[in-house]
């Protein structure tokens, strides 16, 4: 608990200023009033303590557990008659005519859970069945189409600077998620493998496993998952812009990036793999036979 009458600060063992509370007091009364309080704070409630002025009666509150510390002060000639203790039991403490009641350690009344607000973070997921979506290397090379399901989990962190969502927005967000898919590939007749930009042989198939992590800028804060479609064919959407579709149209969406992903191709048939990931790429699919 604090102190708190005008600006004053008050600790078990000690003072601490400014002390507005002796405003208008004598130097003498000044070190009784203090005097008391620190011998209070000796008598063990606690390391702070609330303080307030109170006229009216039946003002304090205490029990033998939480007991409060009173004296009774005259603002006209900085009088007071010393610090007592009440513990609820006995006489109701007074005070004279022309003297009002200062008393601290009083113990208010329990607060309740609040609700959480706006910038509390929420975290939202969707699945899409993603279909004939052309695979292209980072060369450009259209090697493969596939056929996945995808997963997108986005969270709002927390409110940012307008600015951050551009000129014209209100109020921002910054998002982070995860896309993860799970699906099929079949390379498409005359591409090149996807590493080694060589031709591949026949037709391969097989599977696609991997993730992407997503981060983004967003004023709405209101992420709404009835928004994605349960499925998509083609490329209309990228895998940077998935998350837009979270978001009415009117949305400012900016700063969208992928830092970090990991997509792994693995054809059984001919027991080749490739990988395709922000640390770097390994393998490749040329429809070449690896197996035994």
């Amino acid at each position: 608990m604090r102190l708190t009458h005008g600006n004053c600060g008050v600790r078990a063992g000690g003072l601490s200023g400014p002390i507005h509370l002796f405003e208008g007091m004598d130097m003498d009364v000044r070190k009784k009033v203090a005097a008391g309080i620190v011998a209070a704070a000796a008598v063990g409630v606690g390391s702070f303590f609330a303080f307030n002025a109170a006229g009216a009666a039946h003002s304090i509150q205490a029990t033998a557990q939480n007991p409060v510390f009173w004296l009774c002060h005259n603002n006209s000639n900085g009088t007071n008659t010393g610090v007592h203790r009440y513990d609820g039991s006995g006489s109701y403490p007074g005070c004279g005519s022309g003297y009002a009641i200062w008393y601290w350690s009083q113990q208010g009344p329990a607060g309740t859970n609040g609700s959480n607000g706006t910038d509390a973070t929420l975290t939202v997921t969707a699945t899409t069945q993603a279909t004939d979506r052309q695979d292209t290397t980072r060369n450009g090379n259209t090697w493969a189409v596939d056929q996945l399901t995808r997963t997108i989990t986005v969270t709002r962190d927390h409110e940012v600077s307008a600015s951050k969502c551009g000129t014209a927005a209100a109020s921002c967000w910054h998002y982070f998620g995860t896309i993860t898919d799970t699906g099929t590939f079949r390379s498409v007749d005359g591409a090149k493998s996807p590493e080694g930009n060589k031709p591949i042989s026949g037709t391969v198939q097989g599977s696609i496993n991997g993730n992407s992590g997503i981060e983004f800028y967003a004023s709405s804060n209101t992420p709404d998952t009835s928004l994605v479609p349960a499925t998509l064919s083609g490329n209309d959407v990228s895998t940077s812009d998935w998350a837009k579709q979270l978001f009415p149209t009117d949305t400012a969406y900016t700063g969208a990036t992928q830092p970090s992903f990991s997509y792994t191709y693995s054809a059984a048939n001919t027991c080749e793999q490739w990988t395709e990931a922000s640390t770097g790429d390994t393998g490749d699919i040329q429809g070449v036979n690896h197996c035994g």
